[in-house]
């Protein structure tokens, strides 16, 4: 990583640490550049510009903003980067207040980083740990002490798609996220997203409540994983009629093998409901194939 880079990455973790308005970070932006260059009011005025001024910006878009900056460029450039480093400017650990519009809500009251902690029942030092303050999730880093699995899965136009899978303790803490703040405040969960820099495909997307049928590749998932009710029923249907009228009735499609389509669907329907899977398998049983 170049000088630049990391004064940038220095000063926005300054940054992320400070409340979010402009006599803030310009006396966050003096202290941490002793007084400059760049001329710490202009520079917070430029970062408010570029960021606005409603919440603090993701991480990698204050990198972004101030490794772009014309006067941060020249001050923290090759040549000169190493006289002049940035200072490291820590706030002490205190959330910035609710926004108004989520007052109301039922959300977790959570005043300071160690009370983050403590409600994702954490030590400090593994709130760290997880926050990746330390650096261990670089690419160059062993594996073994990353929080996520990493596979690449094969696309049908060729092109590879990276899946990031989330480890055991880290996704126990991002489902309690889920369940007792993200779930509370609604269309949130893609603003995030959008802000942290993935596009997320709206054709694909939708908000399905507790109320309605929610299904994910076919599957129902309300309660617990199951067929649809339709598909269950179908499939019932075809079993007895398989029994009361013989298998050859029922293959229209004329499969070659009907007997394995069939107990290959009733073993998808037991894993997902066993229960109902048992009343299947019973009637698969029943039919005679001679």
């Amino acid at each position: 990583m170049n000088p630049l880079q990391t004064s940038a990455r220095l000063l926005a973790i300054s940054i992320l640490d400070t409340p979010w308005n402009k006599a803030a970070l310009t006396e966050l932006l003096s202290s941490a550049l002793s007084g400059g260059p760049p001329n710490p009011s202009t520079l917070a005025a430029r970062i408010f510009f570029h960021c606005g001024t409603e919440r603090s910006p993701p991480f990698s878009r204050l990198v972004e903003v101030l490794a772009a900056d014309d006067d941060f460029r020249q001050r923290f450039s090759q040549s000169g980067a190493a006289k002049t480093a940035i200072r490291l400017q820590l706030q002490p650990t205190t959330m910035q207040a609710m926004v108004s519009g989520l007052v109301t809500l039922p959300l977790p009251l959570i005043p300071t980083v160690h009370d983050l902690a403590m409600w994702l029942g954490l030590s400090d030092k593994e709130l760290e740990w997880f926050a990746g303050i330390n650096r261990r999730q670089d690419p160059k880093q062993n594996p073994k002490l990353h929080h996520y699995h990493y596979q690449w899965q094969p696309r049908a136009h060729g092109r590879q798609r990276l899946l990031e899978k989330p480890k055991r303790r880290l996704k126990a803490i991002q489902q309690n996220i889920l369940r007792e703040i993200l779930n509370r405040v609604q269309p949130l969960i893609g603003a995030i997203a959008l802000e942290e820099g993935f596009r997320l495909n709206y054709r694909k997307t939708r908000t399905m409540t507790r109320a309605q049928r929610q299904s994910f590749c076919g599957i129902t998932v309300n309660v617990r994983p199951n067929l649809k009710r339709c598909e269950y029923e179908t499939l019932k249907a075809t079993l007895f009629n398989c029994v009361i009228h013989g298998p050859l009735s029922q293959n229209r499609d004329k499969r070659h093998d009907f007997r394995q389509h069939l107990q290959g669907r009733v073993s998808h329907a037991s894993f997902l409901n066993p229960k109902r899977g048992k009343k299947l398998q019973s009637l698969l049983e029943q039919i005679r194939w001679d």
